[in-house]
């Protein structure tokens, strides 16, 4: 019968996909990220605006993002921009012209 332990393997960087530490590990790392900044499950992070004003939106965005990455360079951690999405909501298509 198995005891459920796998075998060792070498890790530079983080943990292997799919391990319970991983997500623990993540929590543990982002307690001090910005306010304006929600840590999420597993490894990702989000940040929101709610407004009927895009230049609103897009400052409230971009303060968001500046302060993670302010967060991030004093933390030593490296963001992935290449996934880093922006999506816009409404029902007021003359908001976006």
């Amino acid at each position: 019968m198995s005891s459920g332990i796998g075998e060792w393997i070498e890790s530079e960087f983080g943990t292997s996909a799919g391990t319970r530490l991983g997500p623990l590990l993540f929590i543990v790392n982002v307690y001090d990220v910005p306010r304006c900044i929600l840590p999420k499950f597993a490894d990702d992070l989000v940040a929101f605006s709610v407004d009927s004003s895009i230049t609103s939106i897009e400052e409230d965005l971009q303060h968001a993002t500046d302060e993670l990455v302010a967060w991030a360079d004093k933390e030593g951690m490296e963001l992935n921009v290449t996934k880093t999405k922006a999506m816009l909501f409404g029902n007021n298509r003359s908001a976006l012209e």
